[in-house]
């Protein structure tokens, strides 16, 4: 695919959010858009951490990361990694372990009508972890939600 020559470095900010974790070579992603951007564009990229569900690879999630494998593919595609930390620390954590308890019947529930098909129950455990997430904290990086800032030098 030719890239149109008037993007060529055009970007000066960008968002790749929860995609990598759905491609076999998230490196080769990421080269092949770096002609796109500008010295000195600021690359904002969220992805997964912590434990993959049943659910997560249902939706096609090819691997969850570490903080460490992030950073990695970030300065392999030729980005100088800026932050990075994981955000939603405790609470989300917590929910993403009930998601993957929930194992395979997630998949059926979000196939029955997603929320509306759930017990009473669960319904009010979801509205729980929508209050709870306010609490969270986006320091560290404990939480499995990675977020990064790669700079193009």
């Amino acid at each position: 695919m030719a890239i149109d020559h008037r993007y060529l470095g055009w970007a000066t900010h960008a968002v790749c959010s929860e995609v990598l974790e759905h491609l076999d070579d998230p490196v080769a992603m990421l080269k092949n858009v770096r002609p796109l951007l500008a010295a000195g564009c600021r690359l904002i990229v969220t992805v997964p951490a912590g434990p993959m569900s049943a659910f997560d690879a249902h939706i096609g999630h090819r691997r969850h990361f570490r903080a460490r494998l992030l950073e990695e593919t970030l300065r392999e595609a030729g980005l100088r990694v800026a932050e990075l930390r994981g955000a939603g620390f405790p609470f989300f954590n917590a929910y993403r372990l009930a998601v993957v308890a929930r194992g395979k019947k997630l998949i059926d529930d979000a196939a029955e009508g997603g929320q509306s098909a759930l017990p009473p129950s669960a319904r009010a455990v979801i509205r729980a972890f929508s209050w709870l997430f306010k609490l969270n904290t986006s320091k560290g990086t404990l939480g499995w939600q990675l977020v990064a800032v790669g700079i193009v030098d």
